[in-house]
């Protein structure tokens, strides 16, 4: 991705900028640079990064920003237990990506816990 990632809400730090302050236009997100892709949730963002790597910013009320917390992040926070990820899909409290391994892709899915059912 060539420049730099902008956001504007910040109810629960999705903003991305370090703080919970509103702002009437767009600003730089923290500490993210060589970003491949960026995907926005309900209350929360995903960074792709060039290596891999998942970063992830906003409300974490269920641990859907992949930290081991429960607790919302106003600035990114690199997603534990993640690497050679190839796509990154914010859903409203959870997230799904894919990671490439040597023989095969392997699809993620970390935080709300979705029940499926079928039949």
């Amino acid at each position: 991705m060539v420049g730099r990632s902008r956001c504007r809400d910040a109810r629960n730090g999705q903003l991305g900028d370090g703080s919970l302050t509103l702002r009437p236009a767009p600003v730089s997100v923290s500490g993210l640079s060589n970003v491949r892709a960026i995907a926005a949730g309900t209350q929360h963002s995903l960074a792709l990064m060039a290596d891999g790597a998942v970063r992830a910013w906003g409300y974490n009320g269920y641990g859907h920003l992949g930290d081991g917390t429960f607790t919302d992040r106003p600035a990114p926070v690199t997603v534990t237990g993640l690497s050679h990820v190839t796509a990154i899909a914010p859903g409203a409290y959870h997230n799904l990506v894919i990671q490439k391994s040597a023989r095969c892709f392997a699809v993620r899915i970390f935080g709300f816990r979705i029940y499926i059912c079928t039949g």
